[in-house]
């Protein structure tokens, strides 16, 4: 009887389970563009997407590239390559706005660091409706009350399709950006919730049919694990 649940059990597993192969013999390889650039490496290919549509590519993150160029005057803040299929890769810029420089008002206003952020240590497609979400799980806000970085986490929000290396119709996103909620009161001593959130430390575009306009990022605060949509 024991046998026979055995067998059954592994049919109906092999039966939702699908394979691929890998072309062993003609693989397309892609080198680390910021090779010998900086004395540590960059983590090329901690994070990778594939677009299979007309002009299809992979786009490749190196959470800990440093790209004076793309970012002057940044710290390893992370780079992400967009590579055709079997062609070159280029750099793409998510942020165009300064480090170390204050935005935003009230409860929202944050000085921006992007030293060694990790733009593009996690990253999610959504083909459908043609999005691409970008995170940065160390990004920081220099705190201006007691100049403490508190590393709350940017994810970054635009379309597959761009011309350039700087990202069109991208959009910011600061979910733990809030000054009243950096810390929080326990047994009357201020403990940190918000303030090393890191958000985007996992993050995921559902697809069309069971939300629109939704994207997951994941984050740690208090110790735990938890999900903010």
């Amino acid at each position: 009887m024991l046998l026979l649940f055995t067998l059954l059990l592994t049919c109906i597993l092999l039966t939702c389970s699908h394979g691929f192969n890998l072309d062993i013999n003609h693989p397309i390889v892609y080198e680390d563009p910021l090779k010998g650039v900086g004395r540590r490496g960059s983590y090329f290919g901690f994070s990778v997407l594939l677009h299979s549509g007309p002009k299809p590519w992979i786009q490749i993150g190196a959470p800990r590239g440093n790209d004076t160029k793309l970012y002057p005057g940044v710290i390893e803040p992370g780079v992400v390559f967009r590579c055709p299929i079997a062609e070159s890769c280029y750099a793409l810029k998510f942020d165009t706005s300064e480090n170390k420089k204050e935005y935003g008002k009230g409860k929202l206003k944050y000085r921006e660091q992007k030293n060694a952020a990790w733009i593009g240590g996690a990253m999610d497609i959504q083909e459908e409706q043609g999005n691409i979400v970008v995170c940065g799980h160390r990004w920081r806000n220099t705190y201006e009350r007691n100049t403490v970085d508190f590393m709350l986490g940017v994810c970054y929000c635009s379309k597959i399709e761009q011309n350039g290396t700087t990202a069109k119709g991208t959009y910011k996103l600061l979910p733990l950006l809030n000054s009243d909620k950096y810390t929080t009161s326990v047994n009357r001593q201020h403990i940190p919730n918000y303030a090393v959130g890191q958000a985007g430390i996992s993050v995921h575009i559902p697809p069309p049919e069971v939300c629109k306009c939704e994207i997951h990022m994941f984050l740690i605060m208090d110790n735990m694990w938890q999900k903010l949509e």
